[in-house]
């Protein structure tokens, strides 16, 4: 008696009804090789890795880059620019890099400073850096504005 109460429970009303083809919807893939931030308003792409260790080429208008000279990774892009929201950046801002396969890393700031281009490559200012965000203060690239980011717990 009690095996037929539970088919017939299952066939009056059953666990799992396919989905109206109306109410399916396609979730967008993920962003990928791009730099979000909500907090900034920041969308930019990561269009190229920056191989020029010498600095000769111009860095891309048209989004940001990855320096392939420096250690760990380092993005680099122009104010005004692509990466004029950085300007807005402050100790606690969040950031988000998908990169080239989509997987998100999440970051935060933990540091903000003005760094002159002269004195080489920023140290990270805390253990747990493991990327840094450059952009200029200046507009002949003297003074760039580094952001150093740790991943966002």
């Amino acid at each position: 008696m009690l095996i037929e109460a539970i088919a017939a429970v299952m066939i009056l009303s059953p666990l799992a009804s396919p989905r109206d083809e109306r109410e399916m919807v396609a979730l967008p893939p993920p962003p990928v090789s791009q730099v979000v931030s909500s907090d900034l308003g920041l969308d930019v792409p990561v269009v190229d890795t920056y191989t020029d260790c010498f600095g000769r080429t111009e860095v891309s208008h048209a989004g940001a880059e990855l320096d392939a000279c420096l250690p760990g990774t380092y993005f680099i892009g122009h104010n005004p620019g692509p990466f004029t929201p950085l300007m807005n950046a402050e100790v606690g801002t969040r950031m988000t890099f998908f990169d080239a396969t989509g997987l998100p890393h999440d970051y935060r700031v933990v540091s903000v400073r003005s760094w002159m281009a002269s004195w080489g490559p920023p140290p990270f200012t805390e253990s747990d850096v493991t990327a840094q965000f450059q952009t200029c203060l200046t507009l002949d690239g003297t003074w760039d504005r580094i952001l150093d980011v740790a991943p966002a717990a």
